[in-house]
């Protein structure tokens, strides 16, 4: 019987976002199982949302993963803390093999995860990798489907009611009669944020041309980034970068018509929510990471590539539509 089970997820944003349907199906297989994530810290508080997840242990860090520094006795006394506390352990950090020693290392009675093909693994359980050709949300649950725990790749991201409240208060100076446009230009690899210049142009066009409102949304490591767009705008802006949490930006999208985004943590933050929204994509591969209802999400993927390359009039058309048609279904609804 499986009453105890980790799961190795120890990356960001949109990549737990893309996890958590294959969390979800597995608490809905082992609903008297306490699931406990492995990860980084910045989550631990984002968790309490969730009824899939019981528990949380900081990921030690691991030879060949670079989200943590490797510190060999860091991991040893980790290991060394949980072996043979779990019945199942879940490795959902990639192909592995880095990853696979560690969730090997648990002990677990079943250790599950993907592997290369034709590279031997310490998982007792190991699938072949299925490429980076198949979008995230769906590779993890054909992982657990292994174990008998099929689902649905649509996520969830609850808000809570002071997150609620919260959001009310940003966007009180704003008129919900008039459309609300965010825009989140920033990303933490630089490759992938579309330039400040052409954010701000785009705004500037959805003041000019729709009447818009525009919202400025981000983390405080995207300061120097929204701070040059807002330069660059001549429209007015509310500029909500560093005022909120993750749980408060949810809150803060549900009220918008449209995000207009790079390829990050807010456009999973969007498809979770239902907010329909614009993804950029440069370097990354919308296969792999576009929301999957094209009816409330477009990807735009710049040419070779490259979004030096993306310009204005490869982007107004469709968020254009993707406005209208928002605003079409807030009137009917």
């Amino acid at each position: 019987m499986i009453k105890r089970i980790a799961v190795l997820r120890a990356l960001f944003l949109g990549d737990f976002i893309c996890a958590q349907p294959a969390l979800r199906a597995l608490k809905t297989r082992f609903p008297s199982a306490e699931i406990t994530l492995i990860g980084l810290p910045w989550i631990e508080p984002f968790l309490r949302r969730y009824t899939c997840i019981d528990h949380f242990l900081p990921f030690p860090g691991c030879a060949g993963i670079r989200e943590v520094p490797f510190r060999p006795e860091a991991t040893r006394a980790f290991l060394e803390a949980q072996r043979g506390k779990f019945d199942l352990a879940i490795q959902m950090h990639g192909s592995g093999p880095a990853s696979s020693d560690l969730v090997a290392g648990l002990g677990a009675r079943v250790s599950l995860g993907y592997t290369p093909p034709g590279v031997p693994s310490p998982l007792s359980r190991a699938i072949p990798y299925p490429g980076d050709r198949v979008h995230e949300a769906r590779k993890w649950l054909h992982l657990v489907a292994h174990v008998g725990a099929p689902g649905t790749p649509q996520p969830e991201l609850p808000v809570l009611a002071e997150e609620e409240r919260a959001a009310g208060e940003l966007l009180a100076s704003l008129d919900p009669k008039r459309p609300i446009v965010a825009i989140h230009a920033g990303a933490r690899d630089p490759a992938r944020r579309w330039p400040p210049e052409r954010f701000a142009a785009l705004a500037d066009q959805v003041w000019d041309m729709r009447d818009a409102q525009v919202v400025l949304t981000g983390s405080q490591d995207d300061a120097e980034t929204v701070a040059a767009v807002r330069r660059a705008c001549r429209a007015p802006v509310l500029d909500l970068c560093g005022k909120t949490t993750i749980g408060e930006l949810a809150a803060v999208l549900d009220r918008v018509d449209l995000l207009v985004t790079n390829d990050s943590g807010p456009s999973h933050v969007a498809w979770a929510r239902g907010v329909p929204s614009v993804v950029l994509f440069g370097p990354t591969d919308p296969v792999r990471w576009a929301p999957l209802n094209e009816q409330l999400h477009r990807a735009i993927l710049a040419p070779n590539h490259d979004l030096q390359q993306l310009f204005l009039r490869n982007v107004w058309p469709t968020v254009d539509t993707m406005l209208a048609q928002a605003r079409a279904r807030r009137s009917a609804a």
